[in-house]
């Protein structure tokens, strides 16, 4: 058959390089085509092959599961039962065990990014060798989208480096730079992108078709099958991986991955994977994974095109660019933009409102309280962010029609997802007055608030909107939580009716871009949460439960949003016409 998404040489010694290269994709991906690509090329392997080369025509290796198949993954909780959950969920790492199985060598050579799946498939392999960079391309990130690694990585990474180093890469979900990961035994070898392939080849040669653990005298070292059994384990985990000082209670995935380990990784390998595959359907029928899922990764994904459609058709990018912030220049803005003095600039970047009439770029602060030139002048675009600029990954836009391009362009530049103002005053403001407000009126006094943010994760947030540090909350009462709750209701509540509809845009700002507690997903499915009856009621405030009754259509259906948005560039702070 024709392969689309990988191309495969056999060389004359009968070794086979297969290149993962995905029409129209800037990643390779897991998806249903590249799977039933892998599922073939491994069949061949076996029968006409003498070893397996695995490599990407991309910049980088792979990445992990294809979004439309975690979209799939999300509403199978709705109409799916448990083993038709399972069976779906474990096919990517039963195909990842076949390579593991192949009776000829394979061998991984990563000339790039390897995160999640795309990790996971190399570790499936027998040898790895990598690129030599200095930036840290080998991680399994899942965490912090509420997820584990589900394809095998519970299992091997922690036999491939051992329980603490596998511990502390999949609950901080930081990645590993090649010479580390070549130091803690995660790859077995680093060399320029020149060498890549030649190496690679050598070590199919040399390499057995084995994984170590699949071999009679294998086992864990002693002192990580004490580790393993000790009964203080889970409290092992969280103080390593540094959960032990965040609300690990509220995000399922850490205590899924600390069970995934403790009961699979002294286990013979097959069973360690069916460890693993059931304690992740169970983690997928949490809502807490999907609502995290869905707004740090689908719509994460997906709000950079929804502000690109909101431009004015005919406007054009900012041209030569001129940097009159106070703020450090963010991170490769210079090789994307064309930087030049003020002088000669068409468009200048600053943090006060100069005069003059080339177009300005305004960087505002949320928490400044000096007034918005929204509405003002017709040469102002504004930037809204949260607290510290290089920290933020989403901000607020706001623009006349004419610099409507020029003020994504600049915003993409520095590396950020745009987003068009969600309410007259941009919906960071809506967010953070309303909370003010609802701070103000709680009654409670700020060790009482801390308690209450801290039950909800709600520090950070709580903290901007008080323009002041809240210590830790140390006290932990179901009061507290049920202020919390009550809090971030309250402000959810308000925020969703002013945002004429652009809710999955709301839940992308409030999480990723002022701290929104990342577990309830955002507002919008915080709100839906309560809505579906899948966080208890009891104790919440009357006048919330009224005003979730009192709304007419759900909220979400599924996984997704209730009601299509007409992203066009018609609402509230998107420019109309040139």
């Amino acid at each position: 058959s024709m392969m689309k998404n990988m191309a495969l040489n056999i060389r004359e010694d009968g070794i086979g390089v297969a290149r993962m290269d995905m029409p129209g994709r800037p990643f390779n991906v897991f998806s249903e085509a590249m799977m039933a690509e892998l599922d073939e090329l491994i069949e061949r392997a076996a029968t006409e092959l003498t070893g397996l080369l695995i490599c990407s025509g991309k910049n980088a290796f792979a990445a992990g599961a294809d979004l439309a198949m975690i979209k799939d993954f999300a509403n199978m909780r709705f109409d799916a039962n448990w083993q038709e959950m399972r069976d779906r969920y474990s096919y990517l790492g039963k195909l990842f065990r076949r390579i593991e199985r192949s009776p000829v060598p394979v061998v991984a050579a990563i000339n790039g990014l390897a995160l999640g799946g795309g990790l996971e498939l190399a570790m499936a392999c027998h040898a790895r060798v990598c690129v030599d960079v200095d930036a840290p391309i080998l991680g399994l990130p899942e965490i912090l989208l509420g997820l584990l690694p589900g394809a095998g990585g519970t299992q091997r990474l922690p036999r491939y480096v051992g329980i603490e180093q596998g511990i502390k890469m999949m609950l901080g979900g930081t990645p590993v730079t090649p010479a580390q990961a070549l130091a803690m035994g995660l790859i077995d070898a680093v060399v320029s992108l020149e060498q890549l392939i030649p190496t690679g080849l050598e070590m199919v040669k040399i390499t057995p078709a084995k994984a170590r653990w699949d071999t009679q005298d294998w086992q864990l070292p002693a002192a990580d099958s004490a580790l393993l059994a000790a009964p203080e384990w889970s409290d092992y985990c969280r103080k390593t991986s540094g959960w032990d000082k965040a609300r690990h209670q509220l995000y399922p995935a850490v205590e899924s991955i600390i069970q995934c380990v403790g009961h699979g990784a002294d286990l013979p390998i097959d069973q360690g994977f069916d460890v693993e595959w059931d304690i992740f359907v169970d983690l997928m029928r949490d809502p807490v994974a999907a609502n995290m899922v869905v707004t740090c990764f689908l719509n994460k994904t997906a709000a950079s095109k929804w502000a690109a459609e909101r431009v004015t058709e005919g406007a054009t990018g900012p041209g030569q660019v001129a940097w009159c912030s106070q703020i450090a220049l963010p991170r490769g803005f210079a090789h994307k933009t064309d930087l030049v003095d003020e002088d000669l600039a068409e468009t200048l970047i600053v943090d006060e409102l100069p005069s003059g009439n080339k177009p300005f770029v305004l960087l505002q602060k949320v928490n400044d309280d000096k007034q918005a030139v929204i509405n003002a002048l017709p040469n102002v675009a504004v930037i809204d962010y949260f607290d510290d600029l290089h920290a933020a990954q989403v901000v607020e836009i706001i623009a006349p029609p004419a610099l409507s391009k020029a003020v994504v362009d600049i915003v993409s530049a520095m590396g950020k997802i745009p987003i068009w103002a969600i309410a007259p005053r941009s919906g960071s403001r809506l967010v953070l007055d309303t909370l003010r407000e609802r701070l103000a009126a709680s009654g409670l006094n700020d060790k009482q608030l801390a308690a209450a943010a801290w039950a909800v994760d709600a520090i950070p947030l709580f903290s901007c909107a008080l323009n002041k540090p809240l210590g830790d909350g140390v006290s932990l009462s179901t009061q507290d939580r049920i202020s919390g709750l009550n809090i971030l209701g309250e402000v959810a509540l308000e925020a969703c009716q002013q945002s004429n509809g652009r809710y999955e845009e709301l839940d992308v700002l409030a999480v990723l871009g002022l701290g929104w507690p990342k577990w309830t997903g955002g507002p919008v499915a915080f709100l839906a949460m309560l809505q579906r009856g899948e966080l208890p009621a009891q104790g919440l405030a009357s006048d919330l439960l009224v005003a979730l009754e009192g709304l007419e259509e759900p909220l979400k259906i599924k996984a997704g949003y209730g009601r299509p948005v007409d992203r066009r560039n018609t609402a509230v702070g998107a420019p109309n016409s040139l």
